[in-house]
């Protein structure tokens, strides 16, 4: 969050001011991770393109956490260990970087 003056408890002259914001991080559509989860990828709410960035994930797993979640949406991340193509191994390198909301 970016404060003007008079929030920083400044006196404020007469006139307008300006307040500087940072330009968003993202695209437009682009799923953005969860600030309150350290930056982990919401299962139950990330596109394709945002699963693919995660190691061991390529397009077909992707396809298959998103399909999974259609038809029952993750209650845990362990819930991972259900979806198709993705084992114990592959497991152990997500865990920590995914959530579900």
């Amino acid at each position: 969050m970016v404060l003007g003056r008079a929030e920083l408890g400044e006196q404020r002259q007469e006139g307008p001011v300006a307040v500087l914001r940072e330009p968003p991080t993202h695209q437009p559509g682009q799923t953005v991770r969860n600030p309150g989860s350290a930056g982990k990828v919401d299962l139950n709410t990330a596109d394709a393109t945002t699963l693919e960035t995660l190691p061991g994930v390529g397009p077909a797993t992707a396809e298959a956490i998103i399909s999974h979640r259609s038809q029952q949406p993750f209650a845990s991340v362990e819930d991972l260990l259900l979806v198709k193509g993705i084992g114990p191994k592959t497991f152990e390198s997500l865990k920590d970087l995914v959530t579900v909301g």
